[in-house]
């Protein structure tokens, strides 16, 4: 307020300056000449011309003023003075007594002179009388006798909120007061009522400045309402496996990859895996053929989320060997003759590989005459025909390789005996 002041009369003193102009002096005119005084209190301009004057200005505060006197035909002097109540200041410091003078002694006048600085009141409650006097050189006096500065309070202003911490969606409750105020306002909106309450529902943290303003001044109050965002719903944003079909213990990696999240559960094959990193892969195993969820549970404070997928996990595949009895061919796994009954002979197994316990898959005849297989455990004994060239499963598939120990075939036409039993056999 005292820098807004002081630049105002500044401003207006040098405006004054520019208008200023030398001119002849008269000592025999008969014209009074002009005298004013103008203040400056919060921006605010009030002056005098000859008539008294009461002017209101804020309690306490300093007061700029200039005074001027003009004549068309020459100004001689000019002085100020605080009758009571108060004291001038002038750059910036106060001047012990109450008189201040502009007096021309040349032979020359100009037509105005100007005095200005600062007013300040003795006390906060005390009134000041100022006093303007302006001569021109045909001793012609005018003066303003009375021109009175009168301290009011300046206008107050208070809010508050009766939660200053709310969630997004809720409801406050401001109660704002005010004195010595012309006009209020809340956030530049103005309120019909000095004093009352006022619901707002701010959907992000917001300032509420209450101003009162008056003719001497202004005063405001604020109070911030802050408000709380809902949390961010978790999100998935990938959730996958490099295998979706495997074979039981076979490895597959689980990826994940979330946002707003604290804490991350996965569930394979009721196996629970947590974890608070958002992001992240796992390798995961299962021994048993079936098709099972694989899923994820991501939880924040804005909630939880869930993703799931298959994966089918599959027996594996049986290796199947196989090995041809062709004594021939020079193979290990021959068959060894043992009798000759009425053009057949019979041909019983004599090697150590047939001790495995492996399982017949099927079994080739690769001879150009029919062959009668049998296969037995115990009391439990299986023949079967297996024509020339021909392939079989049943009856022999899924029947223990080292249980089968004989075969008989027909003799050559001449009644000689075939080179061997040649036969292929294959096994899981």
């Amino acid at each position: 307020m005292k820098t807004k002041n002081f630049i105002i009369c500044s401003t207006l003193m040098i405006a004054l300056s520019a208008c200023v102009t030398t001119v002849p002096i008269s000592t025999t005119d008969t014209i009074l000449p002009k005298v004013s005084i103008i203040t400056a209190s919060d921006g605010n301009l009030a002056s005098s011309t000859g008539d008294p004057v009461q002017e209101s200005v804020l309690q306490g505060s300093e007061v700029g003023f200039m005074s001027i006197g003009n004549d068309d035909l020459g100004i001689k002097s000019l002085r100020f003075s605080v009758l009571e109540g108060g004291k001038m200041k002038v750059n910036d410091e106060i001047k012990a007594d109450t008189l201040l003078e502009n007096v021309i002694t040349e032979n020359t006048s100009k037509n105005s002179l100007a005095i200005g600085g600062s007013l300040v009141f003795d006390t906060p409650s005390s009134e000041m009388r100022l006093q303007a006097v302006t001569e021109d050189w045909a001793g012609n006096v005018a003066a303003i006798q009375t021109y009175i500065l009168v301290q009011v309070p300046g206008p107050e202003a208070r809010i508050s909120a009766n939660r200053e911490v709310i969630n997004r969606g809720e409801s406050v409750t401001l109660t704002y007061e005010t004195e010595n105020a012309d006009a209020v306002f809340l956030n530049g909106d103005l309120l019909s009522t000095r004093n009352g309450t006022k619901m707002v529902s701010p959907n992000v943290t917001t300032d509420y400045i209450l101003k009162s303003t008056s003719y001497v001044g202004q005063a405001q109050g604020t109070v911030r309402v802050t408000v709380n965002q809902p949390a961010s719903a978790p999100q998935i944003l990938n959730f996958s496996s490099n295998k979706y079909d495997v074979q039981t213990g076979e490895s597959f990696n689980l990826q994940w990859n979330c946002i707003n999240t604290s804490s991350i559960l996965i569930r394979a094959n009721g196996v629970d895996f947590n974890t608070n990193n958002a992001q992240g892969n796992l390798d995961r195993t299962i021994n048993t053929p079936g098709r099972y969820d694989i899923v994820l549970l991501a939880t924040g404070p804005g909630g939880s989320v869930s993703k799931q997928f298959t994966i089918t996990v599959r027996s594996p595949e049986p290796i199947v060997s196989c090995i041809r009895t062709n004594c021939m061919d020079g193979g290990l796994y021959c068959f060894t003759h043992e009798q000759t009954i009425s053009g057949s002979s019979s041909w019983a197994l004599a090697w150590n590989f047939f001790t495995t316990t492996k399982r017949i898959t099927t079994i080739k005849n690769n001879m150009d005459r029919v062959v009668l297989l049998i296969w037995g455990e115990g009391n439990d004994q299986v023949l079967s025909l297996i024509q020339a060239g021909q392939t079989i499963e049943a009856p022999f598939r899924g029947k223990s390789l080292a249980k089968f120990y004989r075969a008989a075939v027909d003799n050559n036409p001449d009644g000689d005996l075939p080179p061997g039993i040649d036969l292929t056999f294959c096994f899981e």
